[in-house]
């Protein structure tokens, strides 16, 4: 996937203004989990967002979690666990 999408870039604007927030460390996880959050799931269904933008998702989680880049992270990497038990068992 890396190959026809600029991850980092994407992440930076899903993240917004939080990416300047967020420690490098938390930057590496963030797009590594990101990338896992969009292969496993969501790749087809970016159509479904129509009217709605993926920035002000990740955004709202980020400010749920009081500002800290950490709280989406943690969410993220639930969902990419649940994601990945989902597809093992299919």
């Amino acid at each position: 996937m890396s190959d026809y999408f600029d991850i980092e870039a994407i992440g930076r604007w899903v993240l917004g203004r939080h990416w300047r927030r967020a420690t490098t460390a938390e930057r590496r996880e963030f797009l590594a989990l990101f990338e896992d959050w969009i292969a496993l799931g969501y790749a087809s269904r970016f159509g479904e967002y129509a009217g709605q933008t993926v920035r002000s998702d990740f955004g709202s989680t980020v400010r749920q979690g009081g500002g800290k880049v950490s709280f989406l992270i943690s969410a993220l990497r639930d969902k990419v666990k649940a994601l990945k038990s989902k597809t093992a068992a299919e």
